[in-house]
């Protein structure tokens, strides 16, 4: 059994599909398994990739490429890559992005160590050349306090900087289809299973965000689409919870995993049809926040202002 799998989804990323496997195969941790799913990337990825596995021989009978026969999406993609996986620990790195060469001995150190069930750790934004910001990971290594942290959006999450315990991965949990909130669907049912966990704060995984991408290219009909995908996980992760938890203050921290989901069509509510639409979107789940203690007030002040029209302002709404 290799101590580390590492999943990472093709597609789309001949230009950077190379720093990134450097990265994996570069790793300072011998005993690992390297996953990459290629989702019907219509570029030239996979000929890139074969080409960088030439270059490490050592790493080649670690290494399995599957080949969907149709584009699935990233989800899917991971999903694949997960069922083929037979690591100890699991690891995810998206093709576009990179890891330091120390982060799975040290991150499989710290796991043994204290017997963990995820280490998460800090990632660091780039722009392949430059720092331009980091994402602190935890405030705690208490896991109960860490899922709550997560629920409320105190803390990230995103599911490449968490390496789980393969055993952490229930039967039970219900698989994300859609890509937008995908990690919040997947991180906040697998933290469900974890009874320990550790945090290095350090930025082993460098998170690529390019400048000339189209992610800030915001239309109502993508707005539309962010919403709904997002609405399908968050269902997913209540679903989920409704039929496992008993805790009260995650059956709370749920009501802003619900009013999350919100958030993806607030640039839309100047709109009367889509103030109706957010507000039907689980109905009277802000005013259980406004009697919840772990709601700032910045927040509960918004909601008032949205309800009276003067939120969002001008310059944050959505026109096209």
């Amino acid at each position: 059994m290799p101590k580390v799998s590492i999943i990472v989804p093709i597609y789309g990323v001949e230009k950077y599909v190379e720093r990134c496997a450097r990265s994996l195969f570069e790793q300072t941790l011998d005993d690992l398994e390297f996953i990459f799913v290629d989702d019907c990337t219509p570029d030239n990825s996979i000929e890139v990739l074969l080409d960088v596995i030439s270059n490490y021989p050592n790493r080649k009978e670690q290494t399995n490429i599957i080949h969907h026969e149709k584009n699935g999406g990233l989800p899917v993609a991971r999903h694949t890559g997960l069922q083929a996986a037979s690591g100890e620990y699991i690891l995810h790195c998206d093709s576009d992005d990179w890891l330091d060469v120390r982060t799975c001995e040290l991150l499989y150190n710290k796991a043994k160590t204290n017997n963990s069930d995820v280490v998460v750790f800090d990632i660091e934004c780039t722009d392949g050349e430059h720092p331009i910001s980091v994402i602190k990971a935890a405030k705690t290594e208490n896991v109960h306090q860490f899922t709550k942290d997560m629920m409320y959006m105190r803390s990230s999450w995103s599911v490449v900087n968490k390496m789980f315990k393969r055993s952490v991965y229930d039967d039970t949990i219900l698989y994300p289809q859609y890509g937008v909130g995908e990690d919040m669907g997947l991180c906040l049912q697998l933290i469900y299973f974890c009874k320990t966990m550790s945090y290095i704060p350090e930025t082993f995984y460098k998170y690529y965000i390019n400048p000339l991408s189209m992610t800030h290219d915001v239309t109502e009909v993508k707005t539309l689409r962010k919403y709904d995908q997002d609405k399908e996980n968050a269902d997913l992760v209540c679903k989920f919870y409704h039929e496992h938890a008993t805790d009260q203050d995650i059956v709370s921290a749920l009501d802003y995993v619900r009013w999350s989901v919100r958030f993806m069509i607030w640039g839309l509510v100047y709109k009367p049809e889509y103030f109706k639409q957010w507000k039907q979107t689980y109905p009277g789940v802000e005013w259980r926040l406004f009697t919840n203690y772990e709601v700032s007030c910045v927040e509960k002040f918004r909601i008032l202002l949205t309800y009276i029209g003067l939120f969002p302002r001008k310059k944050d709404r959505i026109i096209h």
